[in-house]
């Protein structure tokens, strides 16, 4: 949990501009969390990757996402929930 935390200030402090918002964590329980990821203009499958990803670098391959919502799909965020 602590690196999806990090991945998520991490976010916030290297990109800037009006378009980028802060992700949020809707649920932050070790093994379960839900994310909420505003439109940026990157492509869903990014942060599909940063986060499986960054639970790969630390020895958790059986991790999960499942996307809940996108803005591409015309949602005003995405949602991702998260378990590993």
């Amino acid at each position: 949990m602590d690196m999806i935390i990090h991945s998520m200030r991490s976010f916030a402090s290297d990109h800037k501009g009006p378009s980028i918002r802060p992700i949020k964590a809707l649920k932050a329980e070790e093994g379960d969390m839900v994310l909420d990821i505003p439109g940026c203009g990157y492509d869903r499958r990014l942060g599909e990757g940063v986060y499986l990803g960054s639970l790969g670098m630390y020895g958790m391959d059986g991790g999960r996402m499942h996307q809940t919502r996108c803005v591409q799909n015309g949602d005003p965020s995405c949602g991702f929930h998260i378990t590993y």
